[in-house]
């Protein structure tokens, strides 16, 4: 299979919209809305032939509400002018399609693709695109709806309260299973030791105070003496 190639600009680069994109591109990119897998119709123009795009003609294209409108078929008009060709005008273009929608795309637009309000002039007036007045038409480009945030950003808030809660929770459980020492734990627990040099002065004093409160062995023994004869 031969590799495609999507047509260039080399000359009105007007037709470009804000983001660079060229009439080629947006163009190709609303065609993919409704065959993303379909073959490459803008490629390469052969303008030295007198070559110009042709409308639907198969049986899919001529279904199909992303070719059989005026947007598409505007943006088309100025991908061949912007290569220096021509192209065909509004009634042959659409003589095969089995509905046609004016003045509007029937599908969303795709995201990241901007359309020059150009490409939804008047084209059954003149039973054409007409080039001068696109040139002038200095209107506001259209894009898709930008996908909403607002979920994501609420989900992420509520993801964050619920984390803040749980963390709290298990800084509750843990104070709650090693609670922190009372000071009285504290101070009984870390009450100093007496040294060696303490201790034995405690004994001594005790032995001395036994010594003073207990008579001496002969006092007991003639107190016993004495008690017995008086």
């Amino acid at each position: 299979m031969a590799f495609e190639q999507l047509a260039t600009c080399s000359a009105q680069m007007w037709t470009f919209n804000s983001k660079g994109q060229s009439p080629c591109v947006v163009a190709t990119a609303l065609e993919r809305v409704c065959s993303p897998g379909a073959a490459l119709r803008l490629t390469p123009l052969r303008v030295d032939l007198g070559y110009v795009y042709l409308g639907p003609s198969s049986v899919f294209e001529t279904h199909s509400g992303c070719l059989c409108n005026s947007v598409y078929y505007s943006l088309m008009c100025a991908c061949s002018v912007c290569q220096g060709g021509n192209y065909m005008r509004w009634l042959p273009y659409i003589e095969n399609c089995t509905s046609v929608d004016t003045g509007g795309f029937p599908q969303p637009l795709p995201q990241g693709y901007s359309v020059p309000h150009w490409a939804y002039g008047d084209v059954v007036a003149n039973n054409g695109w007409t080039m001068a007045e696109a040139q002038l038409d200095a209107g506001a480009e259209q894009s898709a709806v930008p996908i909403a945030t607002k979920k994501r950003d609420t989900g992420a808030i509520i993801g964050g309260a619920v984390g803040g809660v749980v963390a709290l929770a298990l800084i509750g459980a843990f104070v709650f299973v090693f609670p922190q020492p009372s000071q009285e734990t504290e101070e009984h627990h870390f009450s100093p030791v007496p040294s060696v040099r303490d201790r034995l002065h405690g004994a001594e004093l005790e032995f001395t105070a036994r010594l003073r409160l207990q008579p001496p062995a002969q006092w007991r023994k003639q107190q016993h003496v004495c008690t017995a004869n008086p």
